[in-house]
């Protein structure tokens, strides 16, 4: 079925670029909403799903540059995940459509940003192709990507207008957003996908726990030296958009080396082999489980 925007079906990503603008212009000059408690972070490589009746209040992701962040929702469930290339559009929608009963969805997609076309526009093109071919009518919420998420800044560079991104639960929209809590085990749940190699949901929506499975690595303690390099070097060499990456992305990756130098799947899941996992508390805050 063609991907609707108020009422109207677009043949092609340009075509819906140009009928979606304006309000793109509307949703980028929005003031992003500070996430403080009650959230379901995803990083990058991670999807999952939760009830419209659910405790958590918000689910989203930061520092979609060239990444895309996805949501997925009908009258009961919403899905989100964090997308970085092309290939994971096939891998990672159709099990996020499996969280969905009805027929009748939504559908929000920002990140990207206007590139070589290498990165950002591959992701976005797979996305309105795997869209526009699905038996399934989907309605745009927003579609803020590429051109529409991006502005020239003074030092000359391309940038991204919002790369933040949350689904409010109750209001049953996307909004761009602030992190201020992006939730447990980040340096981990990075490991974790640059190891396995395939993107993965950590949130059981039956038990509404946090849960981290075991999976082996081992310690690398050269990389205590990458943590020690300069942002811009950081930068050249760990990101597909230099220009434009959130602050904390060379802090996440100083984090994640030391992570590496100092930690292995012994140390931290212990002889036992078991899963971390966390539970919200009652002030919206996840706390790990003994």
């Amino acid at each position: 079925m063609p991907i609707l925007w108020e009422g109207i079906a677009a043949a092609t990503l340009d075509e819906l670029q140009r009928t979606v603008a304006e309000s793109c212009i509307q949703f980028t000059a929005n003031l992003p909403t500070d996430i403080r408690s009650h959230c379901l972070y995803l990083c990058q490589g991670e999807y999952s799903c939760v009830s419209l009746s659910s405790h958590i209040r918000w689910i989203g992701s930061a520092g979609a540059t060239t990444c895309h962040i996805v949501a997925l929702s009908d009258e009961d469930n919403v899905a989100l995940c964090h997308l970085d290339t092309e290939s994971s559009v096939s891998e990672v929608i159709p099990q996020m459509e499996g969280f969905l009963t009805s027929s009748s969805r939504c559908l929000a997609v920002v990140g990207g940003v206007t590139d070589d076309g290498t990165h950002s526009r591959p992701i976005s093109e797979a996305l309105f192709h795997h869209f526009s071919q699905s038996e399934c009518e989907y309605k745009v919420q927003v579609w803020c990507t590429l051109s529409n998420n991006s502005y020239f800044h003074p030092d000359g560079t391309v940038k991204p207008r919002v790369t933040d991104v949350a689904y409010d639960v109750r209001r049953r929209e996307v909004i761009p957003a602030r992190f201020c809590n992006r939730g447990p085990e980040l340096p981990l749940r990075s490991v974790a996908y640059h190891t396995k190699g395939c993107y993965s949901n950590p949130y059981n929506s039956t038990t509404g726990e946090l849960v981290f499975h075991y999976f082996e690595f081992t310690s690398a303690p050269h990389l205590a030296v990458a943590a020690c390099l300069p942002d811009d070097v950081i930068l050249k060499y760990c990101s597909t958009s230099p220009a434009c990456e959130p602050d904390f992305f060379t802090r996440d990756m100083r984090d994640l080396f030391v992570f590496q130098a100092t930690e292995s799947s012994e140390t931290v899941f212990g002889a036992e082999k078991q899963p971390i996992v966390y539970f919200m508390g009652g002030q919206g805050e996840w706390r790990r489980k003994e």
